[in-house]
């Protein structure tokens, strides 16, 4: 997947605005080596922060650990199993009128393929929680206010019909019938499928700031026709800046200091 990237720039001259894979983007963000730490603004406004950080799971090279030897240097693994992504944070939103704390966390066997999906935002006294996971083919949704706690457990089978899901939680008919039809597909495990309607392309681009300019790519997407969410992302995969829609803008904390 790298030597796509790589082709890509490079045959294009390394110009700005040359499309590259955006699976080979994404691939670059997951395997990054930092974390990106990032400030949340809407409308000019700083409303919160939140990180960005991935940690790789793997084996110890073989011979240090059938010695026991715990001198192996951090970091050195043999074979990667695997990659955990959280993003977490909190943001005052004047629309909601409460402070969100938020933490989405997903589980990967490899860059285009998830295990394990977790969706928790909380604003006391209430929590919602959504935990999905691949192997077992199930979905578990967690809600919680003052007067008490509730779980509700569906197979993805299941979501073939969301909207009866949907209608549940007493959500108007229409309603669930949109938001069903913008649910991932039945079984979906690769990436993918997990953000329906959207249709990402990526390009090589630049981001200023003060007299600098830092080469990026640019990633972006859009949601019928009329909502869109771009990213910019660093040649090393660190998120540079994030834009999503409602004028909500997220950048990275090291450029906020120069």
């Amino acid at each position: 997947m790298n030597w796509l990237l790589w082709r890509s720039e490079y045959s294009a001259g390394d110009q700005a605005g040359a499309p590259v894979p955006p699976a080979a983007v994404w691939e670059r963000i997951i395997t990054a080596a930092d974390s990106s730490s990032l400030e949340i603004y809407q409308r000019g406004q700083k409303v919160g922060a939140c990180r960005w950080m991935v940690t790789v799971g793997g084996e110890r090279p073989r011979a240090a650990t059938e010695a026991g030897d715990d001198t192996t240097p951090d970091g050195m693994i043999r074979k990667v199993t695997g990659y955990t992504l959280d993003f977490d944070g909190n943001a005052m939103f004047k629309e909601l009128g409460f402070n969100l704390r938020f933490n989405f966390r997903t589980v990967l066997d490899d860059p285009q393929r998830w295990r394990e999906v977790n969706i928790r935002l909380a604003a006391r006294p209430y929590s919602w929680e959504v935990q999905a996971e691949a192997a077992a083919e199930k979905l578990v949704l967690r809600l919680a206010d003052e007067q008490g706690q509730a779980e509700f457990s569906y197979q993805f089978a299941d979501l073939a019909r969301p909207e009866k899901i949907l209608q549940d939680f007493e959500v108007p008919a229409p309603l669930a019938a949109l938001a069903a039809s913008m649910l991932p597909s039945v079984g979906a495990t690769n990436l993918a499928q997990l953000t329906p309607g959207l249709r990402w392309e990526a390009r090589t681009d630049s981001l200023r700031f003060g007299r600098s300019a830092i080469r990026a790519y640019r990633l972006q997407a859009r949601l019928f026709d009329r909502y869109h969410a771009r990213l910019y992302v660093s040649r090393a995969g660190e998120l540079l800046r994030v834009e999503l829609p409602g004028d909500i803008v997220m950048v990275n904390h090291a450029l906020m200091i120069f």
